[in-house]
């Protein structure tokens, strides 16, 4: 739960999960569409991103829901779960 992800996890644990959220290059949606398949994580982590049934997934389990915010580093794209890594599974 929210409550507890601070005692769960170190701070490095914490920050690695943190940049396997994060592509280290501005990526609109558009752009995203182009970069299909795998793509290097601020972690340093491989991800594949896949477009489905008109919708953009990182590693098949996390579905982009709200795309292209404008940020002021970038462009955040809300996902419905925590994205797992690595990627390919297994590895």
């Amino acid at each position: 739960t929210p409550d507890n992800i601070a005692t769960a996890f170190t701070k490095a644990e914490l920050t690695d999960i943190l940049l396997y959220h994060v592509i280290p290059m501005e990526v609109n949606s558009d752009v995203a569409l182009t970069l299909l398949g795998d793509v290097t994580m601020g972690n340093g982590e491989r991800a594949g991103l896949k477009y489905f049934d008109g919708n953009i997934y990182v590693n098949d389990d996390s579905k982009v829901i709200i795309a292209d915010v404008d940020a002021s580093n970038g462009v955040i794209h809300a996902v419905d779960t925590v994205i797992l890594g690595p990627w390919p599974r297994g590895e």
